[in-house]
């Protein structure tokens, strides 16, 4: 089982709503166009190659990659959850970027993205 960064076990509900949207079941509400205006809730940002479930409640994160013909794009810490500090830009149409803690031996913080553009973003029924 994945922790975050301090150690603890992740959000037990935002785990739960991840592994019932990988197996297909629909739990988004309707849709959004932006997360910038928005500070509590778990949401799913869909993009051409990965899945971001973005806990703000617990500010954490977790990216999934999507399988795909053109192939998946892999990145460090994928399919773990990640201390989430801010999401610097999330909104249909634009890159996702989130600034991170990947809790790196430098010390550094780390800013993922901007991704491929977002193409859907839905909050997950809580």
């Amino acid at each position: 089982m994945s922790t975050t960064s301090d150690g603890n076990e992740p959000n037990r509900d935002a785990r739960s709503f991840v592994d019932a949207f990988l197996e297909g079941e629909t739990l988004a509400k309707d849709g959004l166009d932006t997360l910038m205006d928005v500070a509590t809730g778990i949401y799913v940002a869909v993009t051409r190659t990965a899945a971001y479930f973005i806990d703000l409640d617990g500010m954490q994160m977790m990216r999934v990659p999507r399988i795909l013909d053109r192939g998946a794009y892999y990145m460090r810490r994928d399919g773990e959850w990640v201390e989430l500090l801010a999401v610097a830009d999330c909104t249909v149409g634009r890159g996702l970027v989130l600034v991170l803690d990947l809790q790196l031996e430098t010390g550094a913080i780390t800013t993922r993205g901007p991704s491929s553009d977002v193409e859907t973003i839905a909050r997950l029924r809580c």
